[in-house]
């Protein structure tokens, strides 16, 4: 987990437009192109991104991310949506399945 790196789109961009949560999440997600410390930019390098959601803003702002690769054939984008607002029991469900299945989720191409 130590190069697992959690961003909070709600943090870092509702100051720019309150009630645009599509625009915080595609901003957070484009900016991350920018972080030299958080990703190799090489043109062989590969880059992995796994994106959990409960919404769909998640999902489409994700796809936003690899479209702005600089290497596009080597950027994996996987998703995981999660149920929308859910109950502390099915979240706790839906994320023992992902802990399961972390290491074929991120080994998968």
């Amino acid at each position: 987990m130590k190069y697992v790196k959690i961003i909070s789109a709600r943090l870092n961009y509702e100051h720019l437009d309150p009630l645009n949560t599509f625009l915080w999440k595609t901003m957070a997600f484009q900016n991350l192109w920018q972080d030299s410390t958080l990703l190799d930019q090489g043109p062989s390098t590969i880059t992995n991104m796994i994106s959990f959601g409960d919404s769909t803003f998640e999902m489409e702002a994700a796809s936003s991310f690899a479209e702005h690769s600089p290497n596009p054939a080597n950027c994996y984008l996987k998703l995981i949506k999660l149920k929308e607002n859910p109950t502390f029991d099915e979240i706790k469900s839906e994320l023992d399945v992902v802990l399961s299945q972390f290491e074929k989720i991120y080994s998968s191409v």
